[in-house]
């Protein structure tokens, strides 16, 4: 950032990348495409170390859990998946929303994740059952973006209808292991 110089391409994509993030430590990115994949790529060498591959249409959104073991992707094909990082394998496919899942964020202790959608909705899931523990509506228009708050507490969704808003999550739910 200091310089504005480019240090590193990557260019294995076949189509537009539309979704990039970076794990907690900084050495990976992960990335999503109209190609139907997500990368894991290492930064300093700029090699690309895990193709993920299984989504039916583009992807909007992906994450790394903050241990990055799990990946997550959200897609056109009405669903958010989350990813062994290590094997490359699809563990979950989440697929209760209505409308293509455009956004999704893992909390802190990779335990939960929110996603958003086409559908105006949030949910909350618990990743170990694949329960959804709460939908947060509200919204007018499509649910295009949304963040955790590194506590878990708050999440702020961005949408169509021109607002952010700022939800309370709820943690009291008693799901079997």
């Amino acid at each position: 950032i200091g310089t504005g110089a480019c240090l590193r391409t990557f260019a294995e994509h076949t189509n537009l990348v539309r979704a990039v993030g970076f794990s907690a430590c900084g050495r990976f990115v992960l990335s999503g495409s109209f190609d139907k994949t997500l990368r894991l790529w290492d930064v300093a060498t700029g090699q690309c170390l895990r193709v993920f591959e299984g989504h039916a249409d583009i992807i909007h959104s992906v994450c790394l859990s903050w241990d990055r073991r799990w990946a997550l992707s959200a897609s056109n094909d009405k669903t958010f998946r989350v990813w062994d990082v290590a094997s490359g394998r699809c563990v979950r496919a989440f697929q209760d929303h209505f409308e293509r899942v455009l956004s999704v964020a893992v909390t802190g202790d990779g335990g939960w994740a929110l996603s958003a959608s086409g559908d105006k909705m949030l949910r909350l899931w618990h990743l170990t059952t694949g329960q959804c523990a709460q939908v947060l509506s509200g919204h007018t228009g499509v649910v295009t973006s949304l963040a955790i708050s590194a506590d878990g507490r708050w999440a702020v969704s961005g949408s169509h209808d021109r607002t952010l808003r700022v939800w309370e999550i709820e943690w009291d739910y008693d799901f079997p292991a």
